[in-house]
């Protein structure tokens, strides 16, 4: 069986290789505007049939979402898609994915490196023998500053505790990225973002540039834009720091700048180091 491919296709296959997965209510909006349901919902299953998408079961909230096959994902990329879906991470991807959106509407995000990305990257650079050992963020956000800067922002999602030596460890890993204006951690309980915050100031790295924020997620994604972040110098407001536009492209990927992230240090730094 085969299908003729729409502009729409080929932007449904876009966002799904981008974010790696979408729910149908999120493609209803971002791909389907406009359309009935019914109709959104015969296309995923004509694509579906032919090979080019897939469904996830979202078992916790009874509902499905949708990623790309690999043979779709080669129509729009030369990077593979997302392809591991554990049902135990499947909230935690899913607030992601909502931040994300979240942050590119409110015109904060100007660029992004989803995890899968991240994690293909590594591997390409240090091989599997090494990858399992080095640091991977959630993702990697590009912005603006107020000054006109742009910068690479760390997205960690934390939705549970962690020790405080394992928070110290992993911290001093990202203090030592040059390439690194901050890490964002947006967690599900205040108790969880102090508890990170006071490990951050632990964590000694001499001369370190890399700034720490952390703020509840139910703040985030109700009003980004107003969402007070908590650091080292007290609380700041997104729009004090990094810049909002009008108008992001929703799925943007990585500027060369941003990317370079994932390679600057792999011809110095030694293979047991953590890279973002």
């Amino acid at each position: 069986m085969s299908t003729q491919l729409t502009v729409r296709d080929r932007k449904l296959f876009t966002l799904l290789h981008s974010y790696g997965f979408l729910k149908t209510s999120d493609l209803s909006r971002l791909v389907f505007a406009g359309i009935r349901l019914t109709t959104a919902l015969r296309r995923l299953r004509i694509l579906e049939t032919v090979g080019l998408i897939q469904r996830i079961d979202l078992a916790s909230r009874g509902s499905v979402a949708w990623a790309v096959t690999e043979k779709g994902a080669r129509i729009v990329s030369e990077l593979p898609p997302k392809k591991t879906f554990r049902p135990d991470l499947i909230e935690h991807d899913l607030k992601l994915i909502d931040v994300r959106l979240a942050l590119e509407l409110a015109g904060v995000a100007r660029s992004w490196i989803p995890e899968h990305e991240i994690r293909h990257k590594v591997f390409r650079h240090h091989g599997v023998r090494y990858a399992g050992s080095l640091l991977v963020p959630d993702g990697i956000m590009g912005v603006e500053t107020t000054s006109g800067d742009s910068k690479a922002v760390a997205i960690e999602v934390e939705l549970n505790f962690k020790n405080s030596k394992r928070y110290e460890r992993i911290f001093r890993d990202y203090k030592s990225r040059k390439t690194l204006s901050a890490v964002l951690y947006l967690v599900s309980d205040p108790a969880i973002g102090k508890a990170a915050h006071k490990a951050w100031q632990s964590a000694h790295v001499y001369g370190t540039q890399v700034e720490f924020y952390w703020t509840e997620l139910g703040q985030l994604l109700s009003n980004p834009s107003a969402c007070e972040l908590l650091g080292v110098s007290g609380a700041i407001r997104f729009g004090e720091l990094w810049k909002s536009k009008a108008e992001v492209e929703l799925g943007a990927q990585g500027d060369a700048q941003i990317v370079s992230i994932l390679d600057a240090e792999k011809d110095t730094a030694p293979m047991t180091a953590n890279l973002l």
